[in-house]
């Protein structure tokens, strides 16, 4: 399965490639990715990475590296749907010195609308660590609610944000 291309006025989201592995690494061994299953040394690491390109095949959908349109790699943004969580998920990772730019949400949108378009999901979650409060502020600002009644992937304590039905966002 190849990463179909999407892009934004300022983005490209394409396929997972080895040379979007120094970044991921870089955010997967820092303090800053506790809230999103880190840090993590290079091997478990690697395996996250190696799981995000497989998914593609297993699923059909994944996660895109989203670059600049000059190439520079700014994060992963995507469709994600783990064999045992509940939901599909609408995620994001924005790599540190690219945070506060609005690429987050610009490619969010992107990706949501390929999610329900393309692949036609009647309905997308974003689970979000409960101290992400950069990350639930782009889930409200993409309109998603907070579903308290939503089930949490392993039962692990998170905020679920259910985004609206793709008729509403029309």
């Amino acid at each position: 399965m190849i990463a179909p291309v999407l892009t934004t006025d300022r983005l490209i989201l394409r396929g997972i490639e080895a040379g979007d592995w120094p970044a991921f690494h870089e955010h997967f061994a820092s303090d800053r990715s506790s809230m999103t299953g880190g840090p993590l040394a290079e091997r478990p690491a690697w395996n996250v990475f190696a799981a995000n390109v497989g998914h593609w095949h297993l699923r059909g959908f994944g996660m895109w590296t989203a670059t600049l349109k000059d190439g520079t790699r700014v994060g992963h943004i995507g469709c994600w749907y783990p064999e045992t969580w509940h939901e599909k998920e609408l995620g994001w990772l924005i790599w540190a010195d690219h945070e506060g730019k609005g690429y987050a949400l610009e490619a969010a949108q992107a990706a949501r609308a390929h999610a329900f378009g393309t692949l036609g999901w009647a309905t997308a979650v974003s689970y979000i660590d409960h101290a992400n409060t950069r990350s639930i502020a782009l889930a409200e600002r993409l309109g998603a609610v907070l579903d308290l009644a939503a089930a949490t992937p392993g039962g692990k304590p998170c905020h679920v944000y259910r985004h609206p039905a793709p008729e509403a966002l029309a």
